[in-house]
């Protein structure tokens, strides 16, 4: 079951997204206090960020952060998919999967495009995003922190 992320999802948020962020699926590590800032944000306002909760039975088995923007190059909205976390002891059983189900039916009639970021050593993530239909952008991302 996928729903939306609530004030009582906090602390398990906190604890799943810190597994995440030093995992080899990302690059970089996140400060703590990143987790607070989206937290409020998704459960608040979600002008920005949406947060969800996957669910096995009566259990939190993950999450997902979804980012909104204008995309230019598609003339519409984008839908990123920031994060997506499944517990390691739950992986292979669809959960991911069943997410993008999820998120292409709840977006279908209002976005122009779906769009992540995958480390390329995560190559199990790879393969399901290829299976999805996701295809891959040949652009080298830079960045600056301000």
């Amino acid at each position: 079951m996928i729903r939306e992320m609530t004030e009582n999802d906090k602390t398990m948020y906190f604890e799943m997204a810190d597994k995440f962020y030093h995992s080899p699926a990302v690059s970089h590590s996140v400060p703590k206090m990143c987790f607070q800032a989206n937290f409020t944000e998704m459960i608040g306002a979600k002008n920005y960020l949406e947060g969800y909760i996957i669910e096995e039975g009566n259990e939190v088995v993950g999450f997902a952060v979804v980012a909104k923007t204008f995309a230019s190059e598609v003339g519409g909205l984008c839908v990123w998919v920031e994060d997506i976390y499944v517990k390691p002891e739950f992986r292979g059983q669809g959960l991911g999967r069943e997410f993008f189900n999820f998120l292409q039916k709840k977006y279908l009639w209002t976005a122009k495009r779906l769009r992540l970021e995958v480390s390329s050593e995560n190559s199990r993530a790879i393969t399901l995003y290829k299976r999805l239909g996701f295809s891959e952008i040949p652009y080298k991302q830079l960045f600056k922190d301000l």
